[in-house]
Formats: C-alpha cells, sequence, structure tokens
C-alpha cells in the first residue's frame, strides 16, 4: 500500500487528483470530433480559473476511435484534489451537457478504470 500511494501522490492520480472522461460518439465522425472540439472549448476558461490545480486538459479521438458503427472522441482532464473541486466539475457539466442529442451520444467518467 505505501508503495502505491506514494507513487499515486507522485504522478496526481487519485485519490490526489481527479481524472475526468467526456467522451463522444455517433455514427457520424464530424460530429463526434466537432463536439470534442466544442467540449474543450467550454470546458477550458472555467478549468483555468482553478489556477495550477489543472494538471492536463487535452482533446483527441478515442484510443478505440471507432467503435460498433461509432466514431468516438474525447477531452480528457486531470485535476489536483482541492476545495471547491466538486463546484467546478459540476460548471464543466453544465457547460457541456447542451451538446449531446440527437444520434451524439455524450459519456461523462470520473476516475475511469480504462480510456479505451
Amino acid at each position: 500500500y505505501e508503495a502505491e500511494i506514494k507513487e499515486r501522490r507522485a504522478m496526481w492520480y487519485p485519490p490526489f487528483a481527479r481524472i475526468i472522461r467526456v467522451l463522444y460518439t455517433c455514427e457520424d465522425a464530424q460530429k463526434a470530433f466537432d463536439a470534442s472540439l466544442a467540449a474543450h472549448d467550454k470546458i477550458k476558461p472555467i478549468l483555468e480559473q482553478t489556477g495550477d490545480n489543472l494538471l492536463y486538459l487535452q482533446r483527441s479521438a478515442a484510443p478505440i476511435g471507432r467503435l460498433q458503427d461509432q466514431y468516438r472522441h474525447q477531452v480528457l482532464m486531470k485535476i489536483k484534489e482541492f476545495k471547491g473541486l466538486d463546484a467546478v466539475v459540476d460548471r464543466v457539466f453544465d457547460a457541456i451537457a447542451p451538446l449531446a442529442g440527437g444520434s451524439l451520444y455524450c459519456d461523462v467518467q470520473i476516475n475511469p478504470v480504462s480510456l479505451f
């Protein structure tokens, strides 16, 4: 346990930080791409307000870019744990919620077990 927790602290893994994955899936590759780009643009100013608590923010195609005829694009975030983080995460959810709908699905995972 001690070795694992020491490594998690050094690498900013949970429970010392939160990893949040926003995954968009759609049969239309352009819609999934556009949604992830729009989400990134909405999330960035919210997380920049957290100062040096933001460790990572990146938009990309998912490691498995197409699954069951659905194209997949994601936004990954890593944020240090701090008082008030829950409120920031709520603001992120509120900002990206309107982007999904119709054939475009959004899945938000906090500290996902797998990034595939």
